[in-house]
């Protein structure tokens, strides 16, 4: 979510490793939601995630740094920092 609107939902059933997050998440969700949100310049945000392991793979972490994406420092475990959880809470009314 930014200013401008919120990018586009992937939804993954089963378990998710690094590959498959670059796979069905940055590559296909991520990018263009960037294309349409920031004009296509990724120095224009700063992307959010947390500490899952899938996240901080050292592939992931080469990923960003290939397409000059900015990751938000996020200590692990802070669920009230995370203002995700707040359009967790809308979307589940909004689907009931």
């Amino acid at each position: 979510m930014a200013t401008h609107g919120v990018g586009r939902l992937a939804i993954i059933e089963g378990n998710i490793n690094a590959n498959m997050y670059q796979e069905a998440v940055l590559e296909v969700k991520l990018l263009p939601t960037i294309r349409d949100l920031f004009e296509g310049d990724p120095q224009k945000c700063i992307f959010q995630q947390d500490k899952a392991p899938c996240h901080t793979a050292k592939s992931c972490t080469r990923w960003f740094g290939d397409h000059h994406i900015t990751v938000l420092p996020w200590p692990g475990n802070s669920l009230n920092l995370n203002p995700i959880e707040n359009l967790w809470s809308r979307l589940k009314v909004m689907v009931s």
